[in-house]
């Protein structure tokens, strides 16, 4: 489902995209902290959809600050930025470079997760939920 709802959808838009604009592509890996040991015993769990709006708008120190500062660079100057970053070339199908935030720093990537993107070359499929509600159409 990550694939088929939203990273394989997201790299066709980053694709379409920097065709005509500068795009800047990043992956949040998190991981959760904190968390009771009956959801995740060993304490944290692997980011997911959504988990990187508690860095994007509190900000905070390490992985979350860094988002929070990145993504206002983006929206006050064009250009996301922050310091402690590496240089962060705009999005391109030849290379695919993607920064990466995880509690190790943050780092480039080129092309992360390939193997998993080359499976979904040339396939197409109808978006739509994947459950229904009874007697509503």
């Amino acid at each position: 489902m990550t694939d088929e709802r939203y990273a394989i959808p997201t790299t066709r838009l980053a694709e379409a995209q920097s065709a005509r604009a500068p795009v800047w592509r990043s992956r949040y890996d998190g991981p959760l902290t904190g968390l009771p040991s009956q959801i995740a015993p060993s304490g944290s769990l692997p980011a997911f959809h959504g988990t990187d709006a508690m860095g994007i708008w509190p900000g905070g120190d390490g992985v979350t600050g860094r988002m929070h500062d990145t993504w206002g660079a983006f929206v006050t100057t064009g250009r996301p930025g922050a310091t402690g970053l590496p240089a962060w070339p705009t999005y391109s199908r030849e290379q695919r470079p993607t920064m990466i935030f995880d509690a190790r720093g943050s780092r480039i990537e080129n092309d992360p997760d390939a193997e998993r993107r080359r499976a979904w070359e040339d396939r197409d499929w109808q978006f739509g939920t994947w459950f229904a509600f009874e007697g509503l159409s």
